[in-house]
């Protein structure tokens, strides 16, 4: 099984058309990227962060303050000054007190958030209590696990998490990885060498059912591997990774997840989602190669597993959005408010359901791979 899987890659691998598709899928991208989602670079800015970054202490504050203090009259009779002043960070006094502001802001709210998290633990501390008046057992078992939750939370950091909030919102490299995958499988089933594969793996007696098993793997270790790509380019692009430190930030500590349940740092909430991701992508690999195996026409194989997967976009996703967070594509949707299902369980059930959603597919692939006798005209 192993000698086919390498097999398998070995044929991807020298495919120019699946090298091509990963370049275009990168480029788009950074492109799509780059001109609508990231915002336009102010000078100066980047110093600011610099000096600025990491943990919140009196001296930060104060000089951030007096900024914002200085140019507030300025600010309110709108006379800003047009020439560019060395002083200055950003070089004028408009971007400069906007800037600090918004910094200033930022800190503030981060400095205040045990405070927020205490409002918010008493509120869900009060519909419990109303809720066990009523008999409403599991309003009240949520509502008392999202206090647990919420007690003793505090920031004490600060980072500039606008880029990271964004590329939260981006979901092109999962459908661009999925849209890979298509293109793999074309090429595995379509495009085979006209070689003695029949006959070698005739000599290495692997049944049909192996035979899909090992294109289904090469198919999942090149998306996988194009999907964690497009991910790093996509957040790179984004200016998402511009602090090594706010990756060991508490998730709750960026205002979009400042209410989620998920009390792990950044970095362990983008390894969990890449982790939902790839389960979510082997579902669909398993999806192209059920129709692959399903149908005597190819083509209609083909367009009907486009559609199918564009089916199963739409319909997880409004599944997950509300209670089982199985796909990808809502997994930040879902960290960033209570959730039923989260709140009740905690995260490790989020990827439970996703791994539940994974293993269902591929129990069809090898339900149906291993009633092929034939690979579908195939050449091996």
């Amino acid at each position: 099984m192993k000698r086919a899987i390498i097999f398998e890659l070995k044929k991807l691998c020298k495919e120019k058309f699946l090298w091509a598709s990963v370049v275009l899928l990168l480029t788009l991208n950074c492109f799509y990227i780059d001109k609508y989602y990231k915002e336009t670079a102010i000078e100066g800015y980047e110093k600011v962060l610099e000096d600025f970054s990491g943990p919140i202490t009196t001296e930060k504050a104060r000089a951030v303050k007096n900024v914002v203090d200085s140019l507030k009259g300025v600010a309110r009779s709108r006379t800003y000054d047009g020439e560019y002043d060395v002083n200055l960070y950003t070089g004028y006094e408009e971007t400069e007190y906007t800037v600090f502001r918004d910094i200033y802001d930022e800190m503030r709210r981060r400095y205040l958030y045990s405070e927020f998290a205490k409002e918010k633990k008493e509120d869900c501390l009060r519909i419990a209590l109303r809720a066990e008046n009523v008999g409403n057992k599991g309003v009240k078992s949520l509502n008392l696990k999202m206090a647990d939750r919420l007690e003793g939370r505090a920031v004490s950091d600060f980072y500039d998490t606008k880029a990271f909030e964004k590329s939260m919102e981006w979901k092109l490299d999962v459908l661009g990885a999925a849209a890979l995958a298509g293109v793999a499988v074309f090429l595995l089933f379509f495009r085979e060498d006209n070689g003695n594969m029949g006959a070698w793996f005739k000599l290495s007696r692997i049944s049909s059912a192996k035979i899909f098993a090992a294109k289904k793997c090469a198919v999942l270790i090149v998306g996988i591997g194009a999907l964690a790509a497009v991910r790093f380019v996509s957040f790179v692009t984004f200016g998402a990774f511009s602090y090594p430190g706010l990756l060991f930030s508490k998730l709750y500590s960026v205002k979009a997840f400042e209410t989620s349940m998920f009390s792990g740092s950044i970095l362990i909430f983008l390894l969990l989602e890449f982790l939902v991701d790839a389960m979510f992508f082997a579902a669909v690999v398993d999806l192209l190669f059920v129709f692959q195996m399903i149908l005597p026409y190819k083509n209609v194989a083909a367009v009907l597993s486009g559609f199918a997967i564009l089916a199963f976009l739409t319909v997880s996703r409004f599944f997950c959005l509300w209670a089982t967070p199985a796909c990808a594509l809502a997994f930040s949707n879902i960290a960033k408010k209570p959730n039923p299902v989260a709140g009740l369980f905690g995260y490790d059930a989020v990827i439970f359901a996703a791994l539940i959603w994974a293993v269902s597919f591929d129990i069809l692939f090898t339900f149906i791979s291993r009633r092929k006798k034939n690979v579908c005209n195939d050449r091996v």
